[in-house]
């Protein structure tokens, strides 16, 4: 049987103090400053354990990202919001206190490990966030699945190695509709082994689709969130040791009605119909 577990990482890490090496997202690229979508990524950090995880602007001061990154607390205070290439001290980063965080009801940290359900989440920031930022689309229930012929892009602050203590860049994975497909009766979006996944760190991560308009302006709607992850041990790739080569992402579009109803609270301690 497959092994299947959440790609939150934890670790201790002393005043943030990040390797700043650029290692590249297994089997992708470092996030430069040509990169538009920079714009909507948040880094997620707990300064009561050293968890990192990332999420995705879609309010001013609403950040998206999974349940599962608050399985060791869900009191915001223990939690700052990063925002920069690479989330460090270094003096291109930024950070804002976090207020509230939201979770669906229906989430069970025990259950979700055995079987990803309900594992999204929402954090209100204590102040928009900084200029340059800017919040991105949520996929419709129509516009919400992977398209064989359309490109597709995820990104997040996590290692590249568990062996290498490197989290906190910024790395990304461009790939077509065709590596992806629907499983879970639909609940997931899975990213098909290809050599190529996300690392610990990359929970919460958004799985963008890219929309290109003929003006030649590209903009980018969050279709899913980075959740679990298959093991799966290939020499040169990835082991146990390593990092995974298969996401599975929680899909949006059946959580649409929960997100619009909870980004829209204005008491978040409200109880939720899930």
């Amino acid at each position: 049987m497959v092994k299947i577990r959440p790609v939150i990482f934890f670790s201790t890490l002393l005043a943030f103090g990040w390797h700043t090496i650029s290692y590249p997202m297994v089997g992708g690229t470092v996030v430069g400053n040509g990169d538009s979508f920079k714009k909507h990524m948040v880094g997620i950090y707990n300064t009561a354990d050293g968890g990192v995880c990332t999420g995705t602007l879609i309010r001013p001061d609403v950040v998206l990202t999974a349940a599962h990154c608050f399985d060791s607390s869900d009191n915001p205070e223990d939690y700052i919001a990063l925002f920069g290439l690479a989330i460090s001290q270094e003096k291109d980063t930024k950070s804002v206190p976090v207020a509230a965080i939201k979770i669906p009801a229906m989430y069970n940290p025990r259950k979700n490990k055995r079987n990803s359900n309900f594992d999204i989440a929402l954090m209100k920031l204590a102040s928009a966030a900084p200029s340059g930022y800017s919040p991105a689309d949520v996929a419709t229930k129509t516009d919400g699945f992977p398209v064989d012929d359309e490109t597709y892009i995820t990104a997040g602050y996590g290692v590249t190695k568990l062996r290498k203590n490197d989290p906190g860049v910024l790395r990304m994975l461009a790939a077509r509709g065709t590596e992806f497909s629907l499983s879970g009766q639909g609940r997931y979006i899975e990213l098909k082994p290809s050599g190529a996944g996300p690392c610990r760190g990359d929970s919460g991560s958004p799985l963008f689709k890219v929309i290109r308009y003929s003006d030649g302006n590209i903009s980018y709607s969050v279709i899913g969130v980075q959740s679990q992850a298959i093991q799966r041990a290939v020499n040169g790739k990835f082991t146990r040791e390593f990092c995974e080569d298969v996401g599975l992402y929680t899909s949006l579009p059946i959580y649409n009605r929960w997100l619009e109803w909870s980004v829209n609270l204005p008491d978040w301690n409200t109880a939720t119909d899930w």
